[in-house]
């Protein structure tokens, strides 16, 4: 770990600072790719949070709300988009995509959300339905 925060240092992609025998890096605001690195992570990480931030105002009406496919299974790109499930009621397609739509735009990702009511939920677990049981079997990041 050491040595790679030494060659990132060496690069000029982050700044060090000697705090007695301890060495504090940081990303370096000066270097030309810092707008584009903190791009990357915004895009990468934090999403849940953004998107936990953003469903708040449906939390009293949605049972579940997770993130399924590629961005939960950890093999997601720089142009993976967002599956995201909801599991409520009273909560409209449109409503969700006034919310999601600023999200889309700051983290430079297409959400793709999918509603349920918790029957029809369970109704389609019930009857088999290859969609539902194929989201429910597969890693998901717990929004709500």
């Amino acid at each position: 770990m050491v040595r790679e925060l030494e060659k990132l240092h060496s690069a000029g992609l982050v700044t060090a600072s000697r705090q007695g025998n301890q060495i504090h890096y940081q990303a370096n605001p000066d270097n030309p790719v810092f707008l584009e690195l903190v791009a990357i992570v915004r895009k990468t990480f934090g999403i849940a949070d953004h998107l936990r931030a953003a469903l708040m105002p449906f939390s009293d009406r949605l049972q579940q709300a997770f993130i399924y496919g590629s961005i939960a299974k950890g093999t997601a790109n720089t142009s993976s988009d967002i599956d995201l499930m909801l599991i409520g009621e009273g909560v409209s397609y449109s409503e969700v995509m006034e919310r999601m739509i600023p999200l889309e735009e700051l983290l430079g990702r297409t959400i793709n959300p999918t509603l349920y009511s918790p029957a029809d939920w369970v109704a389609k677990l019930k009857a088999g339905n290859s969609f539902v049981l194929r989201v429910n079997e597969q890693d998901k990041i717990k929004i709500i």
